[in-house]
């Protein structure tokens, strides 16, 4: 019996998760205009990463 289908597909919701993610940052470290410290960016695709892997990609 195969899984029943998502109710939004997987790119949907990664760009969704993806917006949210950049709305925090911003909010966090102001925009990336302002120039990101090294640090700043490590924890953003830190916590990209997390998020991707969690979505199972």
């Amino acid at each position: 019996m195969s899984a029943p289908a998502p109710e939004r597909p997987i790119a949907d919701v990664v760009e969704s998760e993806f917006i949210q993610i950049n709305e925090i940052a911003r909010r966090i470290y102001g925009p990336v205009e302002t120039q990101w410290t090294d640090s700043q960016w490590t924890d953003y695709v830190t916590v990209l990463a997390t998020a991707s892997r969690e979505a199972g990609l």
